[in-house]
C-alpha cells in the first residue's frame, strides 16, 4: 500500500466519522427536530427508534 493510498482511507474514516459526529451534535442540541428530520426520512417508528438507538455520544467521541 502507498501512502498515498493510506491517507485516502484515512480521509474516508475521518469524513464519516465527521458525518457521524455532526448528526450527533444536531441531536444532542435539537432532539426534537432532529427525530422529526429522521421520521420524515424513514418513515417507520421503528427505524426511527434504531437510528436515534445507534447515534454516538457527542461528547465522548469528539476530541477537540
Amino acid at each position: 500500500m502507498k501512502n498515498i493510498d493510506k491517507y485516502k482511507n484515512d480521509l474516508k474514516l475521518l469524513t464519516a466519522k465527521g458525518d457521524e459526529l455532526v448528526v450527533s451534535m444536531k441531536y444532542h442540541c435539537y432532539p426534537e427536530n432532529i427525530k422529526k428530520q429522521i421520521k420524515s426520512a424513514f418513515g417507520d417508528e421503528e427505524k426511527v427508534e434504531e437510528f436515534i438507538k445507534n447515534i454516538i455520544p457527542f461528547n465522548k467521541e469528539y476530541q477537540s
